[in-house]
């Protein structure tokens, strides 16, 4: 049956991918083409576009509203901003043959963390603690730029270390018990 929908010259290995759908076709988004530069460091353009700017006023509202909601929840909060790859590792290979002056390195970053300290959120400063260090290549997926599992360790240790130096110091302790640091 699926063979009749292309012409016989194809195999059906072909013919299968040819006719597989992973979402609905009518429903399909219309994007504009995509630019020729890094989406990951998108945020980090000199000039911002309307679309971005809305994106990050959108984002400071959400971070306004999380915040509200766990002060009137009593529920303690921190926050970190946990800086792309490329900020870290490869800035200079990524924007090499982009036009200079397009990127302004750490914006978004910056923005991010002046949005954090702006609506008073305690916040971890993964950046200025990962700038130091040697091993960024191993923090990171190379292909994805997700954190791999060491990546994941670290901000769960630096997670683990402000909530004991700092967090539960403040509040007194945890379920009455006072808690030393690490």
């Amino acid at each position: 049956m699926l063979r009749q929908a292309m012409p016989k010259t194809h195999s059906p290995f072909a013919t299968f991918v040819h006719n597989l759908r992973f979402v609905n076709q009518e429903n399909q988004w219309c994007f504009p083409p995509s630019e020729d530069r890094f989406r990951t460091l998108e945020t980090d353009l000199r000039e911002y576009y309307p679309e971005l700017n809305q994106s990050i006023k959108i984002m400071a509202t959400h971070i306004k509203k999380i915040k509200t909601f766990c002060a009137n929840q009593n529920i303690g909060l921190v926050s970190f901003a946990l800086p792309h790859r490329q900020l870290l590792w490869d800035w200079d290979e990524c924007t090499q043959y982009t036009p200079k002056g397009l990127y302004e390195k750490g914006k978004g970053l910056r923005k991010v963390e002046r949005i954090l300290d702006r609506h008073g959120m305690p916040r971890i400063p993964i950046y200025d603690i990962w700038s130091k260090r040697e091993d960024i290549a191993e923090l990171y997926y190379h292909v994805d730029a997700h954190l791999t599992p060491k990546g994941n360790e670290q901000v769960v240790a630096l997670l683990y270390e402000y909530l004991v130096t700092e967090y539960f110091q403040r509040i007194g302790g945890v379920f009455g018990h006072r808690m030393e640091g690490p």
